[in-house]
């Protein structure tokens, strides 16, 4: 049996197509996770203790992130986001409740 050939122009025009759809889908990735980063108070908590941790994290989650990308991730400054986050809208923000709050439901 004989293989088909590709011409070389489509295998070409295949291989750019991939890697364009790539970079868009790693560039998702990198926007939500700045995203979750300055509206989710704990996020942020677990970048300041430990960037890789999260990026790791999220990738094992499915958030198809590059080496340069997580490497450039890994750097932002922690003060940063929480400066930036303290500007957002409230609604905006993910409410976290420490496990030790009382519970104000009941009397």
């Amino acid at each position: 049996m004989s293989a088909t050939r590709v011409p070389d122009g489509l295998l070409a025009a295949f291989v750019q197509f991939r890697a364009r759809k790539e970079r868009q889908m790693s560039q998702k990735a990198v926007e939500h996770l700045i995203g979750k980063l300055a509206t989710d108070e704990e996020v942020r908590l677990r970048f300041r203790r430990s960037p890789r941790e999260v990026l790791e994290s999220a990738a094992e989650k499915g958030e198809p992130l590059t080496n340069v990308e997580m490497e450039a991730l890994a750097t932002i400054d922690p003060d940063l986001l929480d400066r930036f986050a303290d500007t957002l809208d409230a609604r905006l923000q993910r409410v976290r409740i420490p496990a030790d709050a009382p519970d104000r439901r009941r009397p």
